[in-house]
């Protein structure tokens, strides 16, 4: 399994039974380079226990291809219906990679950058709904994708580098939680580069 790190979570103090979010961060910047399958043509890196949902690096393209017409279900509310049924597909996909590889299916941690978030997210949603919840989801720069309060039971982190201009669409679409935001503000588009999250420091402040 992977080495567990010590480092931040949730401003809150240190994280020591999970793997640090900067090794999450860094997780979602090798997904733009390598992966472990695809699904729902979206592509999925595994590392150890870490599943990292693959985004977009342009802040353009994932305005472009977010899919905000929203559909509710019993199980989640509101949320996207284009990421909700890519998640639908890869929950599956999920599960029978951690009986394929042995994971232990208690230590399962979601994260995602960009449009990978909002996957991590409701794939994480579905995954409480199965009784089979990950032991937490971090996200960077991802959209919103409505409230799921099926995941308040799960230890859910969300980021915002800047002024990332990701996180807060669609304008009206409730997000899960509140943010946690770092870094200086320079640019809606250049801010939500994964390289930024790649190398966050201590988040800042929290809306």
């Amino acid at each position: 399994m992977m080495r567990i790190e010590r480092g931040w979570g949730l401003g809150s103090g240190l994280v020591t039974t999970m793997t640090s979010h900067q090794r999450l961060a860094r997780i979602c910047g090798e997904s733009y380079k390598e992966s472990t399958f695809e699904e729902a043509n979206i592509e999925v890196l595994v590392k150890g226990n870490v599943f990292a949902f693959r985004g977009t690096d342009e802040p353009k393209d994932a305005i472009r291809d977010i899919r905000i017409f929203p559909l509710w279900t019993r199980e989640l509310g509101w949320c996207p219906a284009g990421f909700l049924r890519a998640s639908r597909r890869l929950v599956n996909k999920v599960t029978s990679m951690c009986l394929e590889q042995d994971i232990d299916y208690k230590k399962i941690e979601l994260t995602g950058h960009s449009l990978g978030g909002a996957i991590a997210l409701i794939t994480g949603a579905l995954m409480v709904r199965d009784e089979i919840p990950p032991k937490q989801v971090v996200t960077f720069g991802a959209p919103r994708c409505g409230r799921l309060k099926i995941l308040d039971q799960v230890l859910v982190t969300q980021y915002r580098h800047g002024k990332d201009i990701v996180p807060m669409i669609p304008p009206l679409m409730r997000r899960h939680n509140k943010l946690l935001e770092f870094g200086t503000p320079e640019s809606y588009i250049q801010d939500h580069f994964v390289k930024n999250y790649v190398k966050m420091g201590k988040p800042e402040r929290k809306i």
